[in-house]
């Protein structure tokens, strides 16, 4: 390793280590700036979709869920601010099909509604 021997290779050092404190910060927050995460609702087959459905179910039937298969989205609104969904929900006493539909509440704050047909 060469040692610094000279006044001007101090100087050099001390222009370069400037110049890259200086850049490093203005190019970070620019390179990111104009990608921020735009929000996307859940899935339909979702952990946060499911919940909701099975949640939903049991509170308006009674009925324990035992299952829920075979979710899929059937259209998208414009925009794909509006999802609607079809699964099968399988229960104590049956199996059955169910459709429901996830939209924003506020796109703002990410959070989505579920809203569908009971049992």
């Amino acid at each position: 390793m060469k040692t610094i021997s000279s006044i001007k290779d101090i100087y050099i050092f001390i222009g370069l280590l400037a110049v890259g404190l200086w850049v490093i910060p203005l190019t970070v927050p620019v390179s990111t700036k104009g990608y921020a995460s735009v929000p996307t609702l859940p899935e339909c087959g979702d952990a946060r979709s499911i919940d909701w459905i099975r949640g939903s179910v049991e509170e308006q039937s009674g009925q324990t869920v035992l299952g829920l298969h075979g979710a899929r989205e059937v259209m998208t609104g414009k925009d794909g601010d509006f999802r609607t969904c079809v699964a099968t929900i399988v229960t104590q006493d049956r199996e059955a099909a169910i459709s429901y539909s996830i939209g924003w509440h506020s796109r703002k704050y990410k959070v989505p509604f579920w809203t569908g047909d009971g049992l």
